[in-house]
């Protein structure tokens, strides 16, 4: 009996939670994580797919509900809804304009989550399945890429897309025709190149996605999701601006090479431009920042802050991950250790003594297959000692 109500609370609580993620779908305030959250719930369930149309279409209603409560209670508060004096007459059109903003505001955020919606619904909130990168295609086909750096090749109608080895891959019916969304999926320890149907270039960086259409024919934008680290080469489309869109920020670019880095758990997403200029926004429908970035400038946004910062940097510290290795200007320990540690998603230890070192490094520090070969390269060149154990990395002072 006790287990019986235990299971029934807990289904309570999670339809209570999906309740709160399909509202907070329907108004726009959704993150990608949460959308993609929901596309996992969808896809475990056939079922679900009927409760979330019930749930958006209930939760919509009430938003319009809302919207003409206010209406109702500004009314009253005016003596609106009585024979219309001149003074009356003049709050009227103030309150329309009231009411209309309200409607607006609903309308508006559905709107400004819609665009986002049908990409972040592609994103997966697990972590790729083994250590190879992963090609999903709209039409259902999978494929698994073993290369250490895999290349992707899409040709410019979305007709087929060139993998490894040259192997050729066409897309199954009407897919290419309509402009379907793919993903592709980057594990720990490896990265990607990716070339879009317009000849657009993205490197994506370890435990990376994107998600991106198979051409961009008829389109306003040239839109692609990130959760990540990528870098783009972006074609020139003076009639296509090239937008990326990721969590917190969207980059909108007509042709230019640039950096960003928007990863889920990490409180921090940033852009650094190297040549072309970048405009960037907040995803947000009010008080939104919105700046521009010129060539060796990075931009900066903290989570908790909602301000976006803009430094000159030296661009080659944030981009030479790309061709397979760190660039270190000075680096101290902590923040090397740091970009090893998400690199290959494992957990590093410093002991106090090198931490009291305030060791500095410069130089390349390639990035291998493997990460016990990284560690050794990084001792020999600060003169550390390292051990590894259950996938936990450990670095002393030798003596």
């Amino acid at each position: 009996m006790i287990v019986v109500e235990v299971e029934e609370m807990k289904m309570k609580e999670t339809n209570q939670y999906i309740k709160g993620l399909v509202k907070r779908y329907v108004y726009g305030a959704a993150s990608v994580n949460e959308i993609a959250e929901l596309g996992d719930w969808l896809k475990a369930d056939h079922g679900n797919k009927a409760l979330f149309e019930k749930l958006k279409s209930d939760i919509e209603k009430q938003a319009e509900m809302d919207v003409n409560d206010e209406w109702e209670r500004f009314a009253n508060k005016f003596e609106l809804n009585n024979k219309a004096s001149f003074k009356s007459r003049r709050l009227l059109g103030f309150a329309s304009v009231a009411a209309s903003i309200a409607i607006v505001m609903v309308v508006t955020m559905q709107i400004f989550s819609a665009a986002n919606n049908k990409y972040s619904s592609m994103l997966s909130t697990n972590e790729p399945e083994g250590d190879n990168t992963v090609l999903n295609l709209a039409d259902g086909q999978q494929f698994t890429l073993n290369e250490q750096h895999a290349t992707v090749e899409a040709d410019k109608d979305g007709e087929q897309f060139i993998v490894e080895k040259n192997q050729i891959v066409k897309t199954k019916g009407e897919t290419a025709a309509q402009s379907q969304l793919n993903q592709i999926q980057v594990p720990y320890g490896k990265t990607a190149k990716l070339i879009l149907a317009d000849g657009t270039k993205v490197w994506l960086n370890a435990g990376s996605q994107l998600v991106f259409p198979n051409h961009f024919n008829n389109k306003d934008h040239r839109d692609v999701m990130l959760l990540g680290e990528g870098f783009f080469e972006v074609t020139h489309s003076e009639s296509q601006p090239f937008r990326v869109l990721t969590d917190k920020l969207t980059y909108t670019v007509l042709g230019t090479s640039f950096n960003i880095r928007s990863y889920d758990h990490s409180p921090i997403h940033s852009a650094v431009l190297v040549d072309g200029s970048l405009k960037v926004d907040e995803n947000a429908l009010f008080n939104k920042e919105s700046v521009i970035l010129k060539p060796g400038e990075k931009c900066s946004f903290a989570n908790n802050e909602g301000q976006i910062i803009i430094q000159q940097v030296n661009t080659s510290i944030y981009t030479s991950w790309k061709n397979g290795f760190l660039t270190l200007e000075k680096n101290n320990l902590r923040t090397l250790i740091y970009q090893i540690e998400h690199y290959y998603n494992c957990d590093i230890t410093i002991s106090n003594e090198l931490l009291e070192m305030h060791i500095q490094l410069s130089g390349k520090l390639m990035l291998d297959t493997d990460a016990e070969r990284v560690c050794k390269a990084l001792c020999d060149l600060s003169g550390m000692g390292y051990r590894i154990e259950n996938n936990q990395v450990s670095f002393y002072k030798q003596e």
